[in-house]
């Protein structure tokens, strides 16, 4: 996943990105990309989908928040 994967998160109003590696965590996110968008204020989360879902659920109830999550690996 690198920036140009995330113009929707980047043009909306959410404050926080959730990225979900997949079931077994097998995605992985270059640290070009950790470093960027902070710079472009976004918060990161990175964790495997299951729970990457289960803390979008739970940040949403507060404040916009996005999610890009892998479904296949």
């Amino acid at each position: 996943m690198t920036q140009e994967d995330l113009p929707e998160a980047l043009a909306g109003d959410a404050r926080t990105l959730v990225v979900g590696t997949g079931t077994a965590g097998r995605m992985r996110v270059p640290s070009e990309t950790l470093e960027y968008l902070p710079s472009a204020g976004l918060e990161v989360v990175v964790k495997q989908t299951g729970e990457a879902c289960e803390t979008y659920n739970r940040l949403s109830e507060h404040g916009p928040v996005v999610a890009a999550l892998d479904l296949a690996c």
